[in-house]
């Protein structure tokens, strides 16, 4: 099963609506290929010198795939933009800028590669399929703050252990990092606790200012933290609540079915999926019992500390998943700063795949003869990943 042979093999556009009535914030679409969304506005903020933080987006789309999207620009131009990776079109004008709330779902259209016939025939039945039950797990674009080494900047920061979390944050490596932010880090890890051998030799940044403030309060690692970019924090802080809000719902997979299999999805965790559920279409009709009745209609919320009514059975579940990083759920909160908190909301568990369709083709790049590819073309609601979907669909499929 073979994914993103070609740029143009994984697009995705996003559905959003934002009220284009006129007003200060210039709307447009933002169409990118092998550049990330806040990468690729960095250098639209600098070309037309504007303010970054008068560029907003509403979600983080996969670099390594053709993306459309709307961004805002407070005051932007209106004109478009374009670059080697990416290009801007306006759209005209909104009263405000746009925001995450603002998405209503995405639509993708994704080419899976170095199939047989007979893998690309039972995916494309899978797609077709009323009953496809893929668990909603958060897909790995959801933790691209976590560092290489598996840490997540929230579990210290939780514990009060801020001189960790502002490590994490600043020091430790990252699969994303380019040269020149690799470069910073190790700095960072050469001279830890002599911040002013750091603050001569790093770049002007947000970094370098919160290493200016440790100068003069070299133990201040509480308020330092605060000081790193609060859309920064915010992501810290999302990656870790999605990782355990995986964990709960891995664990209740594991209850209903421990024969059901389960793959290592990196920072995302050990996730489980219900084979049998994906495998009815090409043997029988009757797993509904097993996976529809317990979690069609199950919903989860994203643990924190705040009070909250767990589905029954539940609760054990999320302090069994806060346990393994050392912490309880009343735990799952920030004394400092007050600005970034856990999500409160609920998640379903299960994905809703609409308007799928699915075709089977042969496979123009195949370097072996009887391949196949499946054109899919489907619709995901806001908040959910075609990287799980797509794990989902490969469990069964066995490749």
């Amino acid at each position: 099963m073979k994914i993103k042979q070609q740029r143009d093999d994984f697009v995705v556009q996003e559905i959003s609506s934002i009220p284009m009535s006129g007003g200060a914030h210039a709307i447009y679409h933002l169409r990118k290929s092998g550049i990330g969304t806040a990468e690729a506005l960095d250098i639209v903020a600098r070309v037309w010198g504007i303010p970054r933080r008068s560029l907003r987006f509403a979600g983080r789309k996969d670099r390594h795939a053709v993306t459309i999207q709307k961004v805002s620009i407070e005051g932007g131009p209106k004109d478009a933009f374009e670059a080697e990776d990416f290009g801007l079109q306006y759209l005209g004008q909104a009263p405000r800028p746009i925001t995450a709330q603002d998405i209503e779902a995405n639509r993708f259209q994704i080419r899976v590669r170095g199939l047989s016939l007979e893998k690309a025939t039972l995916l494309q039945q899978l797609m077709s399929s009323d009953l496809l039950c893929v668990p909603n797990y958060f897909g790995p674009q959801r933790f691209g703050s976590v560092a290489t080494n598996g840490e997540f900047v929230a579990q210290p920061w939780c514990l009060g252990n801020y001189e960790r979390a502002l490590y994490l944050a600043l020091a430790e490596d990252n699969a994303h990092d380019s040269p020149h932010e690799k470069t910073q880090k190790d700095i960072l890890k050469q001279n830890w606790g002599n911040w002013i051998a750091c603050k001569q030799e790093l770049a002007r940044s947000n970094r370098r200012s919160v290493i200016t403030y440790l100068v003069d309060h070299p133990q201040g690692f509480k308020k330092a933290v605060a000081l790193i970019d609060r859309d920064m924090r915010s992501l810290y802080v999302s990656a870790f609540q999605s990782r355990l809000w995986n964990r709960i719902v891995a664990l209740r997979l594991r209850q209903l079915n421990a024969a059901w299999p389960e793959c290592d999805q990196g920072h995302a965790g050990t996730l489980v999926f219900p084979h049998a559920s994906l495998r009815h279409v090409a043997e029988t009709d009757i797993v509904a019992t097993e996976v529809e009745s317990p979690l069609r209609q199950l919903r989860i919320p994203l643990p924190s500390s705040r009070p909250t009514r767990w589905p029954e059975g539940i609760r054990s579940l999320a302090e069994q998943a806060a346990g393994e990083f050392g912490l309880r759920l009343h735990q799952l909160r920030f004394s400092h700063p007050r600005d970034v908190f856990f999500s409160r909301a609920q998640r379903d568990v299960l994905m809703t795949v609409q308007e799928s369709s699915a075709e089977v083709q042969g496979d123009e790049l195949a370097k072996q003869p009887e391949q196949y590819q499946v054109a899919l073309q489907f619709q995901l609601p806001a908040g959910q990943y075609a990287t799980t979907l797509l794990s989902g669909l490969e469990m069964v499929l066995g490749v």
